[in-house]
């Protein structure tokens, strides 16, 4: 851009990559509060994460998924990693969710668009190998997110547990 149009056609390309960028990111990380606030209503996460769930953008995630972006920032300000680093995990964290969500896929449909759906994840494994010793994080990330939603899982059960409905002094009391 900036061979054709000069600085003026390179500065435009820089507001225009970052306004696109922002919107997107903008979108991204309500969609991620209001997920991570739907599996803390579902015992996956910690309960204190769905406190305010039902905000079109749930705070409590919102302000975790801050926490975290501060620290991924302060890492880089810090010179303990890099931007290429942090791009190439990202991107990895990514492949994993679309081949996760190819495997869902596979398993569910029929026919032709299961045929698709297996062709695109096979496409999708081959590109995951270019990630390298990158595709550790999500998998450390699933086995950190079973390990975690089986702790909570068992704490509710336990939390259940302690509080039993009787339900045949239910049933003999006239006036419930």
């Amino acid at each position: 851009i900036a061979v054709g149009f000069g600085h003026a056609g390179r500065d435009a390309t820089a507001v225009l990559a970052v306004a696109l960028t922002m919107g997107t990111m903008n979108v991204y990380m309500g969609g991620s509060a209001k997920l991570m606030a739907s599996l803390a209503q579902e015992v996956a996460l910690p309960r204190w994460l769905a406190g305010d769930a039902w905000r079109s953008v749930p705070r409590r995630p919102l302000a975790l998924l801050a926490v975290a972006g501060a620290a991924f920032l302060a890492a880089l300000l810090a010179g303990a990693s890099n931007t290429d680093d942090l791009v190439r995990a990202t991107s990895a964290c990514f492949i994993g969710v679309y081949a996760l969500a190819l495997l869902s896929a596979v398993r569910i449909l029929e026919g032709h668009v299961r045929t698709m759906a297996l062709v695109t994840l096979v496409l999708v494994v081959v590109l995951a190998g270019f990630s390298g010793w990158f595709l550790a994080l999500p998998l450390v990330a699933a086995i950190a997110a079973l390990v975690l939603r089986s702790l909570l899982r068992d704490d509710a059960i336990d939390a259940c547990d302690d509080h039993t409905l009787d339900l045949e002094a239910v049933v003999q009391n006239e006036h419930v």
